[in-house]
């Protein structure tokens, strides 16, 4: 809960991290951050030429670095969310044996230059780009041999299943304490 909390801080302050990497099996925080930095960073302005959504079953790493490595049109940011980023061939495990009209060979090595590709956009990201992956209901396997992109970053902001369930038990503990509170306060 204080990641998120600090992390919605941050973005209220109009502190912000080149590529946000959200993910987990629960959407709620995925979804709360998205939506604020889609609706929040740019004004409505600047959103008509700064901002770009795009579907992860629709585009491909390279696409998404394309949009990122653009500069902003008369505004300092440009912000490239990617929806469904778990459908994105490139992060998936089995990635070569989904695409069966590709020649194997030819898909793994266009799936490792991609990777290759954001791994190197993630170690030098694009300074006025706001990068945010939303990976929803299920983790990206990390240790994965395929692909090999690095998610080690200082400038990375990661959010993962774990903050949820701590957010709702830090939420019931308040709740039980402000009840107990009110009770106490209307005992005679």
């Amino acid at each position: 809960m204080k990641e998120v909390t600090q992390l919605l801080t941050d973005l209220k302050r109009k502190i912000f991290k080149p590529v946000y990497f959200l993910s987990g099996e629960e959407a709620y925080y995925i979804d709360l951050i998205s939506d604020y930095i889609e609706k929040n960073v740019l004004d409505e302005n600047e959103q008509e030429f700064n901002q770009t959504i795009l579907y992860g079953k629709d585009v491909d790493l390279n696409a998404i670095i394309s949009a990122a490595k653009r500069f902003p049109m008369m505004s300092e940011y440009q912000v490239v969310i990617v929806k469904e980023a778990q459908n994105l061939k490139e992060l998936g495990k089995n990635s070569s044996d989904e695409e069966d009209d590709h020649d194997e060979s030819t898909f793994k090595k266009g799936s490792a230059s991609s990777s290759n590709a954001l791994t190197s956009y993630l170690q030098n990201p694009q300074p006025s780009t706001i990068l945010v992956f939303c990976y929803k209901y299920k983790k990206l396997d990390k240790e994965n041999e395929k692909p090999r992109v690095s998610f080690k970053n200082k400038d990375l902001a990661e959010i993962e299943d774990d903050e949820y369930f701590r957010y709702l038990k830090e939420l019931e503990k308040q709740k039980r304490g402000k009840l107990s509170s009110k009770n106490q306060e209307h005992d005679p």
